[in-house]
């Protein structure tokens, strides 16, 4: 009996898990021209004209990092994605 609710709780953790990366996801996305990040109660939208090149990239990701809103998890994703905007795909497979 014990090991079937253990089960059930597994099942919900996971369950929560994928909710929560899919709403991480869904906060960080290309809209047009933009990468709109929607996580500290407004969009904060940046265009993809500023994001030609690594650097460019870098300087975003520490500006981003001061933010309170921001997490590791969060830069990551903007990272990916802008990224894929150069042409460069991220290895996440650390």
């Amino acid at each position: 009996m014990d090991r079937e609710m253990d089960i059930v709780k597994v099942s919900d953790i996971v369950e929560d898990s994928v909710a929560y990366m899919v709403r991480e996801a869904e906060g960080c996305v290309l809209d047009g021209e933009f990468i709109v990040l929607n996580y500290g109660g407004y969009p904060y939208a940046i265009h993809v004209s500023r994001i030609t090149s690594p650097g460019k990239i870098l300087g975003w990701i520490r500006q981003l990092s001061e933010k309170n809103w921001m997490n590791a998890h969060r830069l990551n994703l903007f990272a990916t994605l802008a990224f894929q905007q150069i042409g460069i795909e991220v290895d996440n497979a650390l």
